[in-house]
């Protein structure tokens, strides 16, 4: 994990999959792939999974979280 004024940076990998996540100070934004995360993970169970670290802190609308990911379908 690296600190980069406030931002943080971490990689996770499983099989073929490959998740690069950025998170910072803000409002609650999460992205992926440019995308929001509604529009990228069409299931609701799948970005409740997701947002889940930020709901049980109660930090849903202090971080904005931006990943790149590639590789291992939508669920991988």
């Amino acid at each position: 994990m690296g600190n980069n004024e406030g931002k943080f940076y971490a990689t996770g990998k499983r099989k073929q999959a490959i998740a690069k996540v950025w998170i910072q100070s803000g409002s609650g934004n999460v992205t992926v792939n440019t995308k929001e995360i509604k529009d990228y993970f069409m299931r609701d169970s799948l970005v409740m999974n997701i947002k889940q670290p930020l709901t049980c802190t109660g930090t849903t609308e202090s971080y904005d979280v931006s990943a790149t990911v590639m590789g291992g379908g939508l669920s991988g």
